[in-house]
């Protein structure tokens, strides 16, 4: 039934060959671009941050200063390497396993299995509270130990652990809940915001100054554009080819800077725009067009392609519209902890 649906609503969408080529145009023409840059990091250390702003700035952006739960582990890993054979190393790490699990309780002290470890030539190793999305906390500790932690309870032991570089067992010795920093274990990361913040203004500034002043060396005394820019003290930069969506060579992925660098006339210099290390101004140089030869061949799949996410996306704003206007209510009980037994909007769920 919810095949039939489906088919019976994207039945509407449906591709002419002018909207066929346009998109495939859109798709693989490419521009090459030269531009002017300017980093947003060149101005932060100009900036000063006083503790009233640092105050204000935490207070209404607290929710960008949470931390997710953290833990702190003790583990013991046996490397893979040429002197013992992997079945030799994990043998050996079975017998500690085997030796913690039957000498020592379940939730055995640190110094428990630190001496267990010493008795079978291992050294405990503990870690510093760290997040999953955090960079390893240890050279030994891999990313393959840190989801199997963060998936044990505290005082929990693991059995052997197989990693791509060895063997280890790891104990959770303590968990933090998600939390929201206070604001002395945030005041480093709400000077870092505002300063990029205040930096970003700044930056913006100074490139809207100099497109000014380009524009007017170019407009009334009539110089090139390479000129103008180096009468401004910048340094003219230039892409290799990209398309529209494409990852833009030394400058990276940046719609804006695309979406202008193809709105533009070749040749025509165009405003401020947004790149991932600060702002830009460009002008497009040279124009690759699509290969005709290409598009013939490969039209039919391409057709099939893009109506498929054309139908997609025509779906799921249809199912979007559906859902807002049927004002759907959940009438399953609250759990008691929750305290209201009122039925709720699905949207509020």
């Amino acid at each position: 039934m919810l095949s039939k649906l489906h088919g019976q609503v994207v039945a509407e969408v449906s591709l002419n060959e002018e909207t066929l080529r346009e998109e495939y145009k859109n798709l693989f023409t490419q521009r090459k671009a030269s531009y002017a840059e300017f980093a947003t990091e060149t101005f932060e250390k100009e900036i000063s941050v006083t503790e009233e702003e640092t105050t204000s700035y935490y207070e209404a952006h607290k929710n960008d200063f949470k931390r997710p739960e953290e833990i702190r582990v003790a583990f013991v890993e046996a490397p893979f390497d040429e002197k013992k054979s992997k079945q030799e190393i994990r043998e050996t790490m079975d017998r500690l396993s085997d030796d913690l699990l039957h000498h020592h309780e379940e939730g055995a002290k640190t110094e428990e299995f630190k001496k267990a470890a010493q008795g079978h030539g291992f050294v405990l190793q503990e870690t510093g509270f760290f997040a999953l999305e955090d960079p390893l906390p240890h050279p030994d500790f891999s990313y393959e130990l840190s989801l199997k932690a963060f998936q044990m309870e505290t005082g929990k032991m693991s059995d052997p652990i197989e990693t791509p570089s060895g063997i280890a067992i790891v104990k959770v010795l303590e968990k933090h809940p998600p939390h929201t920093l206070s604001p002395e274990e945030a005041r480093s990361k709400v000077e870092e915001a505002i300063k990029r913040e205040k930096a970003e203004i700044l930056c913006r500034q100074k490139a809207e100054e100099a497109l000014r002043a380009i524009q007017k060396k170019m407009n009334e005394e009539k110089n090139s554009w390479e000129d103008a820019v180096k009468s401004a003290a910048l340094s003219l930069k230039e892409t290799a080819f990209f398309t529209q969506r494409g990852y833009i060579e030394k400058i990276g992925m940046a719609p804006e800077f695309s979406r202008a660098a193809f709105a533009l006339s070749l040749k025509e210099v165009g405003g401020v725009v947004r790149t991932p290390n600060g702002f830009a101004i460009l002008r497009p140089e040279e124009e690759k067009p699509f290969n005709e030869e290409a598009f013939l061949k490969e039209k039919e799949s391409f057709r099939e392609k893009l109506l498929a996410r054309k139908q997609m996306e025509y779906y799921n704003r249809w199912f979007e519209t559906l859902r807002t206007e049927a004002h759907l209510v959940s009438h399953v009980e609250v759990p008691e902890q929750n305290s209201s037994k009122t039925p709720r909007p699905i949207d509020s769920e």
